[in-house]
């Protein structure tokens, strides 16, 4: 049975970034036994916005990182290319041969491209 103090200081030192392992060494406890008991208390209700800090909505979903629409675009548009579907790639259109920039690897540069490979099947 784990002590009050020692729920609090669990909980403390993961808010501090401290490992799983140094926490049970620190305690005197065993390494389940604490990463139990914080993937217990670790609740979505406890999570926070990343762009605003307020804490997110009751039933937030785990993938939820943003507490609206507004947050999720300010925070993407201060932070461009942070995910791998940010990075853009150069392309040649196989229709008419120009150079585009797309994020995925694309054949055609416009949908008139397309339409017309369409034509020539």
């Amino acid at each position: 049975m784990m002590t009050r103090t020692q729920k609090t200081t669990i909980l403390e030192m993961r808010a501090e970034g401290i490992t799983y392992k140094t926490i049970a060494e620190h305690l005197g406890m065993s390494l389940g036994s604490v990463k139990m008991f914080v993937s217990r208390h670790n609740r979505a209700d406890d999570r926070r916005c990343e762009q605003c800090g307020k804490l997110l909505p009751k039933g937030a979903g785990a993938a939820q990182r943003f507490c609206s629409t507004k947050c999720k675009n300010a925070w993407w548009k201060a932070h461009p290319g942070k995910s791998e579907g940010d990075k853009q790639l150069s392309c040649t259109c196989a229709i008419c041969g120009k150079p585009f920039t797309t994020y995925k690897d694309s054949k055609y540069c416009s949908r008139a491209c397309y339409y017309a490979s369409m034509r020539k099947k």
